[in-house]
């Protein structure tokens, strides 16, 4: 996807449902939620409950114009917080080329 201050993006649930059966193992996004700013549909929840049923990762918010193209391995390092549900994690890419 290409960033765009004025443009949001978001999944769909028909695409949360294919990535699900695909076996997608995590999402990086560049906005601050796979289901958009604003959700009229009320879909918000059962985007997040589908990706996350599947043990799917989301990793939003991420922040990848400064990256050039190639081989990465990423590592999420997440805060240590307790009754949460998430957590901001400071992730790290680390050239495999």
């Amino acid at each position: 996807m290409l960033a765009n201050k004025h443009i949001c993006y978001r999944f769909y649930l028909e695409a949360a449902n294919f990535l699900a059966g695909i076996g997608v193992r995590l999402i990086g996004i560049d906005y601050l939620s796979v289901a958009g700013p604003l959700d009229p549909d009320k879909t918000m929840p059962d985007t997040h409950q589908i990706l996350l049923g599947a043990d799917i990762w989301l990793l939003e918010g991420l922040d990848l114009s400064s990256v050039s193209p190639g081989e990465y391995s990423l590592i999420c390092l997440p805060l240590k917080l307790f009754h949460a549900e998430g957590s901001p994690v400071r992730a790290v890419l680390r050239s495999i080329s």
